[in-house]
């Protein structure tokens, strides 16, 4: 299922300005697209410092379903999907790519969809600690 490019490598080959637009296509509710635009671009800057955890051997891969793309993690020999939200970047980062996926989607879309879901929290790994503590306290 998976190739041999992580996901840090398949954002290495989108073209900004098309993920960009990707990624804004997914905000149809955002009231400030222009402040939308600049976040996102500063996100993209923080995710270029990270260094890819490599080890983890699951792969993102999706669905589409209806009026919405979905993305999710997957191990191999496992029928479980795994939602990635709460992951570290870095760890999302070094997951393997599904190369059909990618190739269905588009590099630009697939890669707005994960992104998506990294930032479904914030765009801040601070941010996202903190929601994983909430639902550590709700549970």
């Amino acid at each position: 299922m998976h190739t041999d490019l992580r996901f840090y490598e398949i954002l290495q080959q989108c073209a900004e300005d098309a993920l960009t637009d990707a990624f804004l296509a997914l905000c149809t509710d955002a009231p400030d697209r222009s402040g939308l635009r600049e976040t996102f671009a500063a996100f993209l800057q923080d995710l270029r410092q990270i260094i890819p955890n490599c080890c983890e051997p699951l792969t993102l891969t999706g669905v589409r379903s209806g009026t919405h793309d979905i993305v999710y993690a997957v191990r191999a020999g496992d029928a479980m999907h795994y939602g990635f939200e709460l992951h570290p970047w870095a760890d999302t980062l070094g997951y393997f790519a599904d190369g059909d996926c990618v190739a269905a989607f588009g590099r630009e879309h697939f890669a707005a969809l994960v992104l998506w879901e990294m930032t479904f929290f914030g765009f801040s790994e601070d941010a996202i600690r903190q929601a994983a503590a909430r639902f550590g306290r709700e549970s």
